[in-house]
């Protein structure tokens, strides 16, 4: 019997399911309550989420495309945990494309977008740690970045930051040290943001990316 197509495309309340599965496991994963490694089964997770398997299938085919999620010969989904090449591999694109993001919105920047770059950094000082603290460093960048005047610079390094950072925010919490410096470089970023000085920022970002990327893999024991 003829089955017109248009019946076979998502209903709305199944989107809709799709996309409220999709942003929880994406938190979850964010925010260190799925770690790396963790194996994802539908029936479980649709039982936790109070859906259906379906949306909860299409959730993981998004963050698999995100790097978020992978999967291994079987099909079977896990949580990306990346070992020291992958972090270096994510890091050699992430510096190039950050600096110069950072580098076009300093040179777009207006008095009110100095003063909101200080306001995150405020919040970022504020924030308590674990889930706030994750939130605030994450806005802070990515206010930064979205004045670049880019779309899709900012959409690929959303997608690049999501697959390292829930590791550089452990490591922050676990060594102290490292955090500090962190901070000291958030503070470096914000004055060259409210100077208006394009070429600090760009040196300021790439430093910023190399000392995480050379001290965030031992801190956490990668390999």
């Amino acid at each position: 019997m003829y089955t017109d197509p248009v019946s076979l495309a998502p209903t709305p309340a199944r989107r809709f399911a799709a996309d409220d599965a999709a942003r929880a496991l994406r938190s979850d994963i964010l925010e260190g309550r799925l770690p790396g490694g963790t194996r994802l089964q539908e029936v479980h997770l649709a039982k936790r989420l109070s859906v259906s398997r379906t949306p909860v299938r299409e959730a993981i085919s998004r963050l698999v495309t995100e790097g978020l999620v992978i999967r291994d010969a079987t099909g079977a989904a896990s949580v990306f945990q990346p070992t020291v090449a992958d972090l270096t591999e994510i890091y050699e694109i992430r510096v190039p494309l950050e600096s110069l993001a950072a580098t076009l919105a300093v040179q777009r920047s207006t008095p009110a977008y100095a003063s909101a770059i200080r306001d995150r950094l405020d919040e970022l000082n504020r924030a308590q740690p674990g889930h706030q603290r994750s939130r605030s460093h994450d806005l802070l960048h990515m206010d930064l970045y979205e004045n670049c005047g880019r779309p899709r610079l900012v959409t690929l390094l959303r997608t690049l930051r999501a697959q390292s950072e829930p590791y550089v925010r452990l490591a922050s919490q676990i060594d102290q040290d490292f955090a500090r410096i962190a901070h000291d470089q958030h503070v470096q970023m914000v004055e060259m943001v409210s100077s208006g000085n394009a070429a600090g920022i760009d040196a300021v970002v790439r430093d910023h990316l190399r000392i995480t990327l050379e001290r965030a893999p031992k801190i956490l024991g990668l390999h």
